[in-house]
């Protein structure tokens, strides 16, 4: 049972890897600003569409 369970999680694993869809990880920096230790955004802000 173990062996099948490893082996459905890998196949999970790789299917990830493989797909177009960007890792949700990517849709964060999307929509966050980062800001240094003294609260300035890193990147100039927000930018419009």
């Amino acid at each position: 049972l173990r062996a099948g369970v490893e082996a459905e999680l890998q196949e999970g694993v790789e299917y990830a890897r493989s797909s177009p869809l960007n890792p949700p990880e990517a849709a964060l920096e999307d929509i966050y600003v980062h800001f240094d230790h003294a609260g300035n955004p890193l990147d100039g802000g927000p930018q419009g569409l």
